[in-house]
């Protein structure tokens, strides 16, 4: 799975744990010791295809290595910033 998009389960991907290396950054800025958002890796799984973010089921957001479970029920995948995904299982 690319790094960044948006995917819908079924045509775009399958369900499965997926695993990224973390940001798509090459450069963080910090801020008050705190890496910005754009420095780093975001997803959501949705309930829905839309994307509405009322209908949230999981998310994470780090700099570093992540897995997101993308099960049966989830419709939707978007991931933000990040290395592209590989799936694990």
């Amino acid at each position: 799975i690319p790094g960044s998009g948006f995917f819908v389960v079924g045509p775009d991907i399958s369900p499965g744990l997926y695993r990224t290396s973390g940001t798509g950054s090459t450069w963080g800025v910090w801020i008050n010791d705190v890496p910005t958002e754009d420095s780093m890796c975001l997803w959501f799984t949705y309930s829905t295809p839309d994307a509405n973010k009322d209908h949230v089921v999981e998310t994470n957001i780090s700099m570093g290595p992540m897995y997101a479970n993308i099960n049966p029920s989830v419709k939707a995948f978007e991931s933000i910033n990040c290395q592209p995904w590989t799936r694990v299982r």
